[in-house]
């Protein structure tokens, strides 16, 4: 059968329907009808349709009225085949009774006048008359309590009230179903807070028994719906959406007759799903219809299926709508004589609100139209573990499992935790949302609590929870803060006050403070106050302050501060004085005397005055002022700091962690240590050594000498500041601007051999460059240098514009020991484009002047000069390059052209 309307053509809305069979196979669907020229008007209406699904007559009105709520009406055939339809308008619970046909039995019957009924429904009794059950708005404290209405006939106009739920529920439940059982009533209704709540009445005792109280917490996801059938056997099957799923439950009955708790299990989980109703099939099955919403579109259809009586699945589930045109929703179902059923809904095609029915055979219903996703429960052992001490960490217990997939679990810890249905009461601990928890201060004392809530890949949402069976016990806390001295910032003398100055916090409490004061770490009987005056016992000794006290805990807990000191003199005289500095950028200065001065951190300046003094700067750029020989200077290689000597004496840095040394008054010799140093000199005539490091060595106006050992020394010499100024070299070397003599120093290797490679280049200037006792490369450049190779085979290089103003004279040329192997090194591009290698013989000539045009060196033993010609014999003049002294002689194989 395809799906036909209900209503007759209206431009109104036509909703909200609900159906019931009646003995003689007729089916009635109550409905709520709006109409008029401009909407608003209401009235409930039915419809007869018989076994066939045609309808007999027309829609019959109730009468119109200014509102219809509680969503329509709800109907329910009777035991002497009439039907009464029962529904809420302008705030009262109206009802009537019909026959088969549609007669009225009865004129319309005031049930209740409380505009605060919120969910309907009727119940036939067995034995004639019937049971309106609502949800009843209640005076105290505005929430509902479950109301029954009692017809005691099936003709009756007139009811009790004679079973009120003593349970009040605040919130807006609305959704109510009520049972006759063979040993009395069963009420089950959607409360608030997310509450399904399930009452058992024993017939005529006006006992109660609570014995369904499932509570989901708040946003729980209950949508409000709920739905009851007692089936065949006798079993009552209960069913409500909760977080898109069908979940039903089949309460066990006792061997005495009372209700106990059944399982819940998820009945369907294919889609979003909502709106169920339940139909106790009389072939022992049951069927529960829903609205179902498409993922894909987001619209609605009216979903079912079929399950056994013990609540598993007959086939698949079956789809009833043919029309998918806008949501098909609020499905209600009633069993037809062939044993099919027949659907009931609201639908919505083109936007205009009708209600549809629509037959299924028993084969159509166990068809499996699609596939029910069952929903395996989820599994969670939430237990608080681990030792109830602040500081410890806490547990809940093995991560949850589902069978259907974990998609996202929360946890929330509570302090002074108590239960709340599934849920917890008390404080929420900010940020402790892990499995773990690590009690803390405001723990001690506190009951705790974790709250575990577990989202399955279907959507369904589970509450685990555990409270800790004792209360968390305290774990003693370290002291926060320190104990500073004041008075100490600049140095400790004797006579000064000293004052502790505690900074302190503790979690578990600060108790009264006491005192004791040490000298050099042992303790002062009697010093048991803030305050310690400093005496002439306490000098260059450190003190300190201890200060104790009692938490709320009984622990007791000590605070030592920093040690200050050491406690110097009260202030400089002639003798022998002890002075401390502070923290900060002191200027120390003593008198006479062997003094000791501690500056401590800072960039201090410290002068000792006359005496052996012993100057320690601490950390910080330090300024020392050095004037006796045997003064010291301390510094540590573990201090911060670039530090500096002014010395008026001769200064050798030695050991300590100096970086510069500036000489004044008469001093003249300043010597570095292995750090980079910057040594300057005075105007008297200095020697300055660097030391191993790349040193930078600053000369006076005097005629200085430099000690260069390492390859990133550096000389530097004004001009116009002495004309001697000598470099001694321990490596290879090149003048710098402004210095006139170079001495290549003598250095060996361990087994005693002459290290090679150690050459000299001049500048600009008339040099004096020397060789050591080996092969040396001495390069006088521009001016009329003097060059002495010493021992060795040395060579003289000639690599600059030969002329008048650079001449040089060399001065052993091949004269220490015979074969010595002094050659001259001549730069082909200057002296005529000469090729390169040994001089040939056809070029050199002996004599003062050429003899030919190939002549271009003439040497003159006699004289000792060498000539370069630029044409031989011919017009040009012959050029003086070089004079050699003790009678040396220059052959054409001396010279080689590069």
């Amino acid at each position: 059968m395809v799906e036909s309307t209900v209503n007759a053509a209206n431009a109104g809305k036509d909703g909200n329907p609900d159906i019931a069979t009646l003995a003689n196979g007729t089916t009635v669907v109550a409905y709520q009808s709006e109409f008029g020229a401009t909407g608003g008007v209401f009235e409930v209406r039915f419809q007869l349709i018989d076994a066939q699904g045609s309808p007999i007559g027309s829609p019959v009105g109730l009468g119109q009225q200014s509102s219809v709520t509680g969503g329509g009406a709800v109907v329910s055939g009777l035991s002497d085949g009439s039907f009464v339809v029962s529904w809420i308008a302008s705030g009262n619970v109206l009802a009537q009774r019909f026959d088969a046909n549609g007669v009225s039995l009865s004129p319309i019957i005031t049930v209740d006048d409380n505009v605060n009924i919120k969910a309907l429904a009727i119940e036939p009794l067995s034995g004639g008359g019937f049971v309106i059950s609502a949800l009843h708005g209640v005076a105290s404290g505005g929430g509902s309590a479950a109301v029954l209405y009692n017809f005691a006939t099936n003709a009756a106009t007139t009811f009790t009230r004679d079973i009120e739920s003593s349970s009040q529920f605040g919130g807006s439940g609305n959704g109510i179903k009520t049972l006759e059982l063979p040993t009395g009533y069963f009420s089950v209704w959607a409360a608030a807070n997310d509450e399904i709540k399930g009452e058992f009445h024993e017939d005529g005792s006006g006992n109660e028994t609570i014995f369904f109280d499932e509570t989901f917490g708040a946003n729980g996801g209950i949508d409000g719906t709920v739905a009851a059938a007692e089936l065949t056997d006798g079993s009552v099957v209960v069913a409500w959406a909760q977080y898109g799923n069908i979940r039903m439950l089949m309460p066990e009955v006792s061997d005495e007759g009372s209700f106990l708790p059944g399982e819940i299990a998820n009945a369907n989980r294919i889609d979003e799903t909502t709106q169920p109703d339940i139909l106790a099939l009389s072939n022992g099955n049951f069927v529960i219809v829903w609205a179902a919403q498409d993922p894909a579109t987001g619209d609605y259809n009216i979903k079912g299926q079929t399950f056994d009586s013990d609540g598993v699945p007959v086939g698949g589930g079956f789809l009833v709508n043919d029309v998918t045109d806008g949501p098909q929703v609020k499905p209600g179902v009633s069993e037809i004589s062939n044993g099919g059923i027949r659907v009931v809904w609201q639908t919505n095609p083109s936007g205009n609100l009708d209600v549809a029915f629509k037959d299924l055979t028993q084969a159509e219903i166990t068809a499996g139209t699609y596939t029910i996703v069952e929903d395996s429960p989820t599994v969670a052992d939430v237990e608080i573990t681990g030792d109830l001490v602040q500081g410890e960490v806490l547990g809940s217990g093995p991560p949850p499992t589902d069978a259907n997939g974990i998609a996202e679990v929360t946890y929330s810890w509570y302090r002074n935790a108590m239960p709340l249905g599934q849920s917890l009461s008390g404080e929420i601990i900010a940020g402790a949302n892990g499995a773990t928890y690590t009690p803390v201060q405001a723990d001690v004392g506190e009951t705790l609590g974790v709250l575990v809530s577990v989202t399955d890949d279907l959507g369904n949402v589970s509450t685990f929870r555990d409270i800790a069976d004792d209360v968390i016990a305290n774990q003693n806390d370290p002291v926060q803060g320190e104990v500073s001295i004041d008075g100490a910032e600049d140095g400790v003398t004797v006579g000064e006050t000293l004052r502790a100055n505690p900074s302190l916090s503790d979690p578990d409490g600060l108790g009264v403070l006491s005192y004791t004061w040490s000298r050099d770490g042992i303790a002062l009987a009697g010093t048991n106050s803030a305050d310690y005056a400093v005496t002439g016992a306490d000098l260059g000794a450190q003190l300190s302050v201890t200060v104790s006290y009692v938490d709320d805990f009984g622990a007791t807990e000590r605070v030592t501060s920093d040690m200050a000191g050491p406690v110097g003199s009260a202030g400089p005289t002639e003798d022998a004085d002890l002075i401390i500095g502070g923290t900060g950028n002191d200027s120390l200065t003593s008198l006479g005397g062997a003094d000791t001065i501690y500056a401590y951190e800072g960039d201090d300046t410290i002068d000792g005055g006359a005496g052996a003094d012993r100057m320690i700067g601490g950390p910080g750029s330090d300024t020392y002022h050095v004037d006796d020989t045997n003064d010291f200077v301390g510094e540590s290689r573990n201090w911060a700091g670039h530090d500096l000597v002014y010395a008026s004496i001769d200064f050798r840095m030695g050991r300590a962690h100096i970086e510069d040394l500036y000489l004044t008054g008469p001093a003249l010799l300043g010597a570095g240590n292995g750090l980079a140093n910057e040594i300057r000199g005075t105007v008297g005539d200095n020697i300055l050594d660097g030391g191993k490091n790349n040193d930078t060595l600053i000369g006076g106006a005097g005629n200085d000498t430099y000690l260069v050992r390492a390859p990133g020394d550096t000389v530097i010499e004004a001009a116009g500041r002495g004309v001697a100024d000598t470099v001694k070299a321990f490596r290879a070397y090149k003048l710098t601007d402004n210095v006139e003599r170079l001495y290549l120093q003598t250095l060996r290797n361990d087994a005693g051999e002459g290290i090679a490679g150690v050459n000299g280049i001049g500048n600009d200037l008339d040099n004096t460059i020397v060789g050591n006792p080996f092969d040396n490369v001495i390069v006088g450049r521009e001016g009329r240098d003097t060059l002495k190779g010493q021992a060795g085979a040395d060579t003289f290089v000639f690599d600059r514009a030969y002329g008048p103003a650079n001449v040089d004279r060399i001065i052993d040329f091949n004269v220490n020991v015979p074969d010595e192997g002094d050659i001259l090194k001549m730069k082909g591009s200057v002296f005529g484009g000469q090729s390169a290698g040994v001089l040939d013989s056809q070029l050199f000539t002996a004599g003062t002047q050429a003899n030919d045009s190939n002549d271009r060196f003439i040497f003159d033993a006699a004289s000792g000069n060498l000539w370069f010609d630029a044409d031989g014999a011919g017009g040009a003049s012959q050029i003086l390059i070089a004079t050699f002294e003790q009678n040396a002689v220059v052959s054409f194989d001396d010279i080689l052209i590069y």
